[in-house]
């Protein structure tokens, strides 16, 4: 950094003792002239060093690197709604199976995406024990207000 600076500070001590020592009048603004072109070629001297294409090809990295970290974080995004909406389905049936008097209740949902891309209920497996008309009011319901036919409802029923 100091050794870029080197050369601007000589060209500007000359210029000043340049325009200093210049009468006025028309060559004062011809010296005027040919000092502020020295001070900008010193300025633009070391442009002519930098690696354009190094700087291309960074700026390509960083934005691969930026596209990745938004699909990472869009991916765990839908691993945490899947989750979310799997742990209400089985929250949603445990409270149903208790107020039907089901005890020792247990749920796991699975999930799938539709054609359109939204995330449903697909499969359910429950664990339980109590009456089997109880059980049977509680797989109505897993149909009706879930979306689980009864087919793709997996039953242990302990006495």
């Amino acid at each position: 950094m100091i050794a870029e600076l080197k050369p601007l500070i000589a060209i500007s001590f000359l210029s000043g003792a340049s325009l200093w020592l210049c009468p006025e009048g028309n060559a004062k603004r011809v010296t005027r002239v040919l000092c502020t072109a020295l001070l900008v070629a010193a300025v633009a001297a070391p442009l002519r060093d930098f690696d354009f294409d190094a700087l291309s090809l960074a700026e390509a990295k960083v934005n691969s690197a930026q596209a990745e970290i938004i699909n990472s974080g869009l991916e765990h995004e839908n691993l945490l709604r899947e989750l979310v909406m799997a742990q209400n389905c089985e929250q949603y049936i445990v409270e149903k199976g208790s107020a039907l008097g089901l005890r020792d209740l247990h749920a796991t949902v699975e999930l799938k995406t539709d054609e359109s891309g939204a995330l449903l209920p697909y499969a359910a497996t429950v664990s339980a024990s109590g009456p089997p008309d109880s059980v049977e009011r509680l797989q109505l319901v897993i149909r009706d207000d879930l979306g689980i036919p009864t087919e793709r409802q997996d039953w242990s029923i302990h006495e």
